[in-house]
C-alpha cells in the first residue's frame, strides 16, 4: 500500500470530526465521487466513535492512515492503542451487551464499505 498520509490524536469525540474530514480530503484527492466519499465518512465516524468510547477511554492515541493499494482500492487504516477489542465479532463483549453503561458499538456502516479488516498486535 502506498501511504497517502497519516494523523494522530488522543482518543476524545472532539477528535472524530478532525479524522473524517482527513480521509474525506484525501479521498476527494483520490477521486472518488460525493456518495461515495460520505460512505465512507459515515463507516469511518462509526468505527471512530466505537474506538473512542469502548476501546480508548483512557485518551489513547489513535491513528488514522489513508492509502492508495496499487489503485485497486483506497485504504483507511485505523490503529489504537486501547483495549482489545474486534468491533467486527458478534460474539464480542462489546457487543454482546456486557457493557455497564448499556451502550452497544455500531458496525452497520462499517460492514457495508467492504472489504474490512481487524488486526491485532500486542505491544
Amino acid at each position: 500500500m502506498k501511504a497517502l498520509g497519516e494523523l494522530t490524536r488522543q482518543a476524545h469525540a472532539d477528535i472524530i470530526p478532525d479524522f473524517v474530514e482527513f480521509i474525506s480530503a484525501h479521498a476527494r484527492e483520490a477521486g472518488y465521487g460525493e456518495k461515495r466519499i460520505k460512505e465512507m465518512e459515515s463507516a469511518a465516524t462509526e468505527a471512530l466513535t466505537n474506538i473512542v468510547e469502548f476501546v480508548c477511554t483512557e485518551g489513547e492515541e489513535v491513528t488514522v492512515q489513508v492509502g492508495d493499494d496499487k489503485g485497486r482500492r483506497f485504504v483507511i487504516d485505523i490503529s489504537d492503542l486501547g483495549k482489545p477489542y474486534n468491533m467486527l465479532l458478534e460474539a464480542d463483549p462489546f457487543i454482546s451487551g456486557n457493557d455497564p453503561a448499556g451502550k452497544k458499538p455500531s458496525v452497520r456502516w462499517i460492514k457495508r464499505t467492504g472489504d474490512v479488516e481487524y488486526k491485532r498486535f500486542e505491544g
